[in-house]
Formats: structure tokens, sequence, C-alpha cells
């Protein structure tokens, strides 16, 4: 029996750079659908054109390819309007929405009625898009891209680590957390003397940290972390007086963003990542922020340790830290509970729902 042929299109390099490295996404959707029995999935890769000349390579590419369904991850307008519906017209689509706890009234709505399926990783989602006419809506999650084959026992190289770009966010956490004494190790694009590290490199640090955190980046409603940037702020001045005026310009530039960004940035709400999946993947205990249905997937204090506050997650990080036997029988159970959460098995569920609906 012939397998039916799932084309993704795409970016090969995270945002279409190079520099960034390749996309995720091709191990994500590409790879782990060519895992399933039944079907092939290929990449068509948008990277090097633009406008016009973009259109015209998806349009006659997907002609040659001739796929049962076009599978997009669109976060902005990677792909036009216009491409969208002519793809819709001649084939069956379906996007992965994988931000609609922020996104929905923004961005995801309006783009939904561009596909016949959608995917969605919010619950709560799922009801706003059939209140819209939107009937073919998949609840899914993102997860892990593969299993470490053996759990790693006692052979650590990092006490706490973390693994991810800045964020306000983020940062004022860690150095809440160096200022009790709890040193991280940051991984990671955008943190001063760090560097992105690849999914091989991420993932050893997963397996070899006593403690992979997890952090928010979305808005903190917690008015300590405007106080703590407001001081920043101010004492930025010192190095003004002290004539050091590169340095006083970037310290304050970054300490008004970050300001800003209490104020205004749209992500207020939690949700859950990848990372959740990745980190008892490869082998890691991990202690990370609330997200609502979390604890659909993970049992709380048994599979995971979640913190609610700055304060929960000091005292839950000292405490796990000097309690080997527990921390580690969290981190098996963790590890077997992410057996059943990889984009394979994601997948599985999903095209079974699309072909067989």
């Amino acid at each position: 029996m012939s397998k039916r042929k799932v084309l993704y299109i795409g970016f090969e390099y995270q945002n279409g750079d190079v520099d960034k490295g390749k996309s995720l996404d091709i191990d994500f959707f590409v790879n782990s659908i060519n895992s399933i029995d039944g079907y092939f999935a290929s990449g068509l890769y948008i990277d090097d054109y633009q406008g016009d000349d973009r259109e015209i390579y998806i349009l006659n590419n997907v002609k040659r390819k001739s796929p049962d369904l076009i599978l997009t991850n669109i976060s902005k307008d990677e792909i036009s309007d216009g491409v969208l519906r002519s793809l819709n017209k001649n084939y069956m689509t379906v996007n992965w929405f994988g931000d609609d706890q922020w996104r929905f009234d923004n961005f995801s709505k309006h783009k939904a009625k561009l596909f016949d399926y959608v995917i969605t990783t919010d619950k709560s989602s799922v009801n706003k898009y059939k209140k819209i006419g939107i009937k073919n809506v998949i609840y899914s999650q993102w997860a892990a891209v593969k299993l470490e084959q053996e759990l790693n026992i006692n052979e650590y190289k990092y006490d706490i680590s973390f693994v991810g770009s800045y964020s306000p966010t983020r940062d004022w956490i860690i150095s809440k957390l160096k200022l009790k004494n709890i040193n991280v190790k940051v991984f990671g694009m955008g943190w001063e003397q760090s560097s992105k590290v690849d999914y091989y490199e991420m993932t050893n640090i997963f397996k070899y940290s006593k403690i992979n955190l997890n952090l928010s980046n979305s808005t903190p409603k917690d008015i300590n972390f405007l106080f703590y940037y407001l001081y920043k702020f101010f004492t930025s001045f010192k190095k003004l007086i002290q004539l050091k005026f590169n340095v006083f310009l970037k310290e304050s530039t970054r300490y008004l963003k970050n300001i800003r960004f209490f104020f205004f940035y749209e992500k207020t709400k939690e949700q859950i990542k990848a990372r959740n999946f990745e980190i008892p993947a490869a082998g890691g205990f991990q202690i990370s922020s609330f997200a609502p249905e979390i604890t659909d997937y993970f049992s709380a204090s048994n599979e995971i340790v979640l913190y609610e506050t700055l304060n929960d997650l000091i005292e839950k990080t000292n405490f796990y830290l000097n309690n080997n036997q527990e921390r580690e029988k969290i981190k098996k159970a963790g590890y077997t509970k992410a057996i059943n959460n990889t984009y394979q098995i994601r997948f599985e569920k999903v095209l079974s729902i699309i072909f067989n609906n």
C-alpha cells in the first residue's frame, strides 16, 4: 500500500536565518511523521524566496509533489493569504497554532479560516474556534523529539541549569536566585557570556544537570518585578557619574525596555511548551513554572515539580538540590511519562483524525 504524502511548508533554518541553525520544525514535524508507518513527509523550504518569487516557488513545487496533506506552522505572514487560499482549494491543509493562549484573538482566528484543519495547543481555544465556525479543530500539544536511551544516575556536570533565550522575566528570576546563593548555569541566546546551544547539546545539559529550570517568559504578575528594574535603572546613573557613558547607555536602555515589558508585553498567560517534555525525555529532573493543563500530562510533585511564585521556586530549588533520593525518584517517573509524549505519538493521533474523518 502506498504511503500518504505529507508536505511541510516552512523554513529550513530558524526564521530563515542560516546563522541561527536548522529549524526544529524539521524534527518536530517532518522527521517525526516519517517515523510513523504509512506516511512519507518531506519539506518545501522557503528561506531563499521572498514576495512573488516565494508564491510562485510554493505553488509550482506543491503541484509537482502532489501531497495528500499540507502542513504548516505559520506564526506571521511567512506564506501569504493568497497562497494559503490557493492551496486550500486544491489540497487538504492543516496549520499548527502553538501560541493560542495569547495569540488567538490577534492572529489565529484570522488565519484559521484558510485551512481545512487547525491544531491548537490550548485546550480553552477549542471552543473559541468552534464559536467562529471553525469545526475541524484538533487539540494536541508540544512534545519531545526523542527519548534518551537510558537514565543518567548521579553523574552530573551542573547543579542547576537553565536553557532558553533571554527575557526580562527570566533575567529577574535568575538574578533573584543568585541573590539567594542559588547559582544557575545559563545557556541560550541573548545572555551575557552565553550562546545558543543546538538540540544535542541541550539534551545533554538536561541529562547532566541535577535540576533543570523551565522558566516563564510571560509578563509576571509580581509587582516586585517592576520595582527591581526601576531600582536597576536608577542605580545605572552611577555609571554616568563615573563617566562610563557607554556602559550607562547600555544598562539604562535595557532596564527601560524591561520596565516597558511589564506594562505592554502581550504575553500574559502561561502555556505548556516543548521544554516540559524535552527535559524528562532527556532523562532530566525539572522544576517548571505552572501552566494550565500541565497536570493533564504530569503528576505534580510525582513526575514534575511546579512553582507558582518566586519564593516557591527558591524553596523548592533548595529542597531538591539537597534531597537526592526524592529528586531521582521524580526524575525517573517523569522519564517514564515522557515515553508517551513524543511528536511521533502526537502526529499518529492527529493524522488518524484527519485521514479517518
